[in-house]
């Protein structure tokens, strides 16, 4: 315990971090659930089909992912900051180049390879400078930092809304990676946790060392709970990010017009946001393992989006915007705490690069099958239901591995 307190501040300029850490969620945050809105308006004018269109959102969804190792071999070498500042440039010229972009090879390379690189490195590296400064309030300044990012997908749908009515959908997405240069602002307050604890000497690595396989900490792999983990981690973002990413044109799909599309993504982020403030606070009462809120999360997102199939009246689809906010602002927090509760903080870098890479494994191989299942039915009915499948094969892998270990322990 004394170790823990020498080792992460805990506050000070911890809450900097926090600050810093909270701006970059939501600039992220925004462009992740918000910016289909726009790119709906502009994929319709390239004439592009709903497969060229999941592909494109798979790779921005996934290439950052796939390049997970390499995120964390970055910061490992080069630190939180300078990671953070190349991942701020990335995500801005990802931007201003996509808003100049009118075929699909263009928009699979400026924002299915570059935005995405520059959204997942910025991710990644923010929570991991959060880790380096909080153990024992971890979950807390996580809901803090979620709940701040969670005004992105209330506020910045409304604000698509009027943009596009005044400006073009490349002019709204160019005056948005002016917004997004903000990254910069988050990137510039990062310092190492040593320069504010005497006690605590931040973990340095040797280039030499870092360029052998064995210093990288592949040794997570033979650890089956941490595979297992890991696996249904990647299962669940590819079911949960494909939905997000593609609500907007689910919604447009199910004829909903841009007024109605922007009001339920609002009510939706409206949900979220007051979920993840209130999640920590129901966990710390529940006395559940992070792990095992992840876990009901997913048995309630399941369940909401089963209902949002067959749901054709507007009214009642706000409600399930409701509920469906509630269990995804739960998901969202207690997904960044999975890992890091069972990772010691010097391997932690090395296990979110390879929790990374597989989740962009699994999103950019079940991505495209979403497209091709529009294509091919009319509907995005099927898809839902397949990505429903797959959070609950994460539930039943889970499930398995606690009744070995409880088998084991009685023996």
């Amino acid at each position: 315990m004394k170790q823990d307190k020498e080792m992460y501040p805990e506050g000070g300029y911890g809450w900097i971090i926090v600050i810093a850490s909270s701006l970059s969620s939501f600039v992220t945050l925004s462009i992740i659930q918000s910016f289909g809105m726009v790119l709906k308006v502009t994929f319709s004018e390239s004439n592009l089909t709903a497969t060229q269109i999941s592909l494109i959102i798979s790779m921005n969804g996934a290439f950052g992912m796939l390049m997970g190792p390499l995120i964390g071999l970055m910061q490992k070498s080069c630190g939180c900051r300078k990671a953070a500042f190349l991942a701020a440039f990335l995500t801005t010229t990802g931007i201003i180049l996509t808003s100049f972009s009118h075929n699909f090879a263009s928009f699979v390379f400026f924002h299915g390879v570059i935005t995405s690189l520059g959204l997942h490195s910025a991710e990644s590296t923010q929570r991991l400078a959060i880790n380096t400064y909080f153990r024992e309030k971890r979950s807390l300044v996580t809901g803090f930092i979620l709940t701040f990012a969670g005004l992105a997908p209330i506020l910045v749908p409304q604000l698509f809304r009027f943009l596009l009515k005044v400006y073009t959908s490349h002019q709204t997405a160019l005056i948005y990676a002016g917004i997004s240069a903000h990254l910069f602002i988050s990137a510039m307050l990062l310092q190492p946790v040593q320069k504010h604890r005497k006690n605590y000497q931040m973990i340095e690595f040797n280039p030499k060392q870092v360029s052998h396989w064995s210093k990288f900490d592949f040794d997570l792999l033979k650890d089956p709970v941490f595979d297992n983990i890991i696996l249904g981690l990647s299962l669940v973002t590819f079911a949960e990010m494909s939905f997000t990413l593609l609500l907007p044109f689910i919604l447009y799909d199910s004829g909903l017009n841009m007024d109605q599309v922007a009001i339920f993504l609002s009510i939706l982020g409206l949900a979220d946001l007051v979920s993840r403030f209130a999640s920590p606070c129901v966990g710390h009462w529940l006395k559940k393992s992070s792990r095992f809120m992840f876990a009901t999360s997913i048995v309630i997102v399941t369940i909401v989006k089963t209902v949002f199939i067959f749901c054709k009246n507007y009214n009642t689809l706000l409600a399930i915007a409701v509920v469906l906010g509630c269990a995804k602002g739960l998901r969202k927090v207690y997904m960044w705490l999975v890992v890091p509760d069972y990772v010691p903080l010097e391997k932690l870098p090395t296990a979110s690069g390879i929790d990374l890479f597989l989740r962009g494994v699994c999103i950019l191989t079940g991505g495209a099958l979403v497209g091709v299942l529009r294509d091919a039915t009319g509907s995005y009915v099927v898809s839902i239901l397949a990505m429903n499948g797959v959070m609950l094969v994460t539930l039943l892998l889970w499930t398995g591995e606690a009744i070995i270990i409880r088998c084991k322990n009685k023996f």
